[in-house]
């Protein structure tokens, strides 16, 4: 992938809502989708906190407040 578009990509962490807030906050209306892996396989087995998903798709549904 061209570093140029890395440097297009906001990079939230997995399981922390308060990243994912910060990066709607601070990209309003550039954020098109989130993609994430389902349960992060790479570091182990790393389950997604209860909520997580609820509140990205909230994030990723209602931009109105950014």
């Amino acid at each position: 992938m061209p570093k140029a578009s890395i440097a297009n990509v906001p990079i939230a962490t997995f399981n922390d809502l308060e990243t994912v807030e910060r990066r709607f906050r601070e990209n309003p209306n550039e954020i098109a989708a989130i993609i994430l892996e389902p349960i992060m396989m790479n570091v182990g087995l790393c389950m997604p906190q209860k909520g997580f998903w609820r509140v990205c798709g909230r994030f990723a549904t209602s931009t109105a407040r950014y």
